[in-house]
């Protein structure tokens, strides 16, 4: 999925969801409906599936155990890997790897998830996406949903920056999880 223009995605949880995985994303400008994400219930591996407006899945995300360490696992619809996103030590970089035509390809993301801006950059530089959270809306933070906007670059697929970002949302997640049971 992808466009000839930069497209600005809105993702937003959806508060009334079962699984509390579920999103909706929009682009912005015309809110048009791009994709849904569908969180899977009581699932071990945080299966995700991210569908188009025609209710046609594109992406299965899971969050699996490797033998490197853990990582998201991007699969199309034929059940072929794209995308594994290995998840940092450091909590402000994510690293995706492409796969594509056999090679593995590197896209990075670095930047401060929460406290406003991120970046998704190529494995030669160039960017692919920016993505920005408006940190100040009380309605949101009152309802536990999330929202979060992710400008997208001309001829890059949509749909896997969706995934980056929703790996990079569950490892933030975690983290803070992880920070509260230390505290407790």
């Amino acid at each position: 999925m992808m466009r000839d223009t930069e497209t600005t995605m809105a993702m937003t949880e959806r508060l009334l969801s079962f699984s509390g995985d579920d999103y909706s994303i929009i682009n912005s400008e015309n809110q048009e409906t791009l994709m849904s994400v569908k969180g899977k219930v009581f699932s071990f591996h945080d299966r995700k599936k991210i569908y188009d407006p025609d209710g046609n899945m594109l992406y299965n995300m899971s969050d699996k155990k490797l033998s490197t360490g853990e990582a998201f696992v991007v699969e199309d619809a034929k059940g072929m890997d794209v995308l594994s996103i290995k998840k940092k030590w450091s909590r402000s970089k994510l690293v995706a790897y492409l796969l594509q035509d056999g090679d593995e390809r590197q896209i990075t993301l670095s930047g401060d998830f929460w406290g406003g801006s991120a970046n998704i950059k190529d494995w030669e530089g160039r960017a692919l996406a920016h993505i920005a959270r408006d940190v100040v809306n009380v309605n949101e933070a009152a309802a536990d949903q999330q929202t979060y906007f992710v400008t997208v670059a001309p001829g890059v697929d949509l749909a896997l920056i969706a995934c980056v970002c929703l790996a990079f949302d569950e490892t933030e997640n975690e983290n803070n999880e992880n920070e509260e049971e230390k505290n407790e």
